[in-house]
């Protein structure tokens, strides 16, 4: 199978955006642009997900609103919670599955925090332990902060 035929739009040219994991089912995640396209199936759309009104925020307003948006850089899905971690070069988004209530329907990603890095990030992924390494110039390591939910603690970093 060819690239062209699992992903409809082009993908990112950076060597990380695009990633495949399991979690409940099969899923394909890639960038295409400041979008990342979520698919269970070659051909099955789930969501695309936009990026975070907190990253467009840091931009000052007379930037056009083309070039706010960032591109993508990196992605990546952990397999034990089905969050999807973003790369948008100094920023990493990470996205929480919403559950349906009716089990048919698919679930779909809402931001859930953003990271703000010192590096621009060109590689995510995560561990079994939930742990998000982010790579580029810096190495970091993020753990989920276990007294304020939804913000991210470092771990390690190193140059």
């Amino acid at each position: 199978m060819f690239l062209e035929q699992s992903c409809p739009g082009q993908a990112n040219l950076h060597s990380h955006a695009i990633h495949t994991f399991i979690w409940e089912r099969h899923y394909i995640v890639y960038a295409t642009g400041s979008l990342v396209a979520v698919y269970t199936d070659p051909n099955v759309l789930v969501q695309n997900i936009e990026e975070p009104s907190e990253i467009l925020l840091e931009v000052p307003s007379e930037v056009s609103n083309e070039s706010r948006l960032s591109s993508v850089t990196a992605v990546a899905g952990d397999c034990k919670t089905g969050r999807i971690a973003v790369a948008y070069t100094h920023h990493i988004g990470i996205f929480r599955p919403q559950l349906p209530a009716s089990s048919k329907t698919q679930p779909l990603w809402r931001v859930e925090t953003v990271i703000s890095t010192k590096s621009q990030v060109s590689c995510l992924d995560w561990s079994i332990n939930g742990l998000l390494l982010a790579a580029g110039i810096d190495m970091t390591l993020w753990q989920e902060s276990q007294s304020n939910c939804g913000e991210w603690d470092v771990l390690w970093t190193a140059r």
